[in-house]
């Protein structure tokens, strides 16, 4: 048995691209391109450094055996299921990074741990690194080893129903951001699956199940023939197109959160099952939202490519390759710790 940590990677890489840009131009006092980015080759050396620091000190913190670097890659295999996820995200990028040359980094780091370390990448196309959290702690829990899953997203509260699973957490809603593991009951765990797949989640653009069932007035002014239920199968390229053409959704956006939605339960007395069978669209939505949110039905190719990238890595050190990495990126801190990785 072995001692695993499963780290969510981007979110850490990004994190300490917006935290190094801003040590670019503090402290620095590196000055901006006339469009406003930061040459990124002035402060490489600070984002690299503190990335791998980090990676080091959770290695070290954790006392774990391996590592594994779980990254996203586009396009996305949801949006095969639903055109629309990830793409309500609003781009307002004043962050003054070059995106370019970041991705260059990361794919460099990336690359030289897959090859020069016992850290594993696993970044397969179109898959994302809560995939391969939810797959591989179920996976390798199954294989009798202790597994640390460690991510920003509240969605990997779910590899907690498996064996042996622990999930590490900063506890941003408490004043002192204490860390700690955090534990749920199976109670818990189902109803966070419910409110998932029921009210969506607007950070990935899965919406409720309320969504795409009423036409707004525009719309039925202007196409007075069609029903909603016609045309939910292409309800995201209808509202995209009729913004483009009109400047207004094709749909009316009703506010539904769990609160308002528990309080009119509890007044009216109907069950879940009651609610979503009042609509057909409203039950269509539910079940794809399941498809797209929930751990366990993450298609079995999916399951068997990411399970087969993480079996075919036999990392090796090669504390050669890595002292030549640290020194070609100014990391003369690191050089001592190369064993730790």
């Amino acid at each position: 048995m072995k001692k695993v940590l499963i780290l969510d990677a981007s979110p850490v890489f990004y994190r300490y691209a917006f935290s190094s840009v801003q040590i670019a131009k503090n402290q620095l006092k590196i000055k901006p391109d006339e469009n406003g980015i930061y040459p990124f080759n002035e402060y490489k050396d600070i984002f690299v450094y503190n990335v791998l620091n980090s990676i080091s000190g959770m290695k070290n913190r954790f006392d774990v055996d391996e590592v594994v670097l779980a990254f996203d890659t586009k396009p996305y295999w949801r949006q095969r299921l639903w055109a629309g996820y990830k793409h309500g995200r609003k781009s307002n990028d004043k962050s003054g990074i070059d995106w370019n040359a970041l991705s260059d980094a990361i794919h460099e780091i990336a690359e030289v741990l897959d090859e020069s370390s016992n850290i594993k990448v696993i970044n397969p196309k179109g898959i994302e690194g809560d995939d391969t959290l939810f797959v591989l702690s179920k996976e390798l829990s199954e294989r009798g080893d202790e597994v640390i899953v460690k991510s920003i997203d509240h969605d990997i509260y779910y590899c907690l129903a498996y064996e042996n699973v622990k999930y590490w957490q900063v506890k941003h809603h408490t004043k002192t951001k204490e860390c700690g593991y955090v534990s749920f009951n199976e109670s818990e765990l189902n109803k966070l699956k419910f409110e998932h797949a029921f009210f969506g989640d607007s950070g990935d653009y899965i919406l409720s199940v309320v969504a795409f069932s009423q036409f707004s007035d525009k719309f039925k002014e202007v196409y007075p023939g069609i029903t909603e239920l016609q045309a939910w199968p292409k309800r995201y390229e209808i509202d995209q197109k009729f913004i483009e053409k009109y400047g207004v959704s094709a749909y009316k956006h009703p506010r539904f959160g769990a609160k308002s939605y528990y309080k009119k339960q509890e007044k009216e007395g109907f069950t879940n099952e009651e609610f979503l069978d009042r609509n057909p669209i409203y039950r269509m939505n539910y079940e794809l939202n399941k498809k797209i949110s929930l751990p366990e039905y993450i298609p079995d190719d999916i399951r068997r490519i990411i399970i087969d990238e993480y079996d075919k890595k036999h990392n090796e050190k090669n504390p050669a390759k890595l002292n030549e990495y640290f020194l070609g990126n100014n990391l003369f801190n690191l050089i001592g710790k190369i064993h730790q990785f």
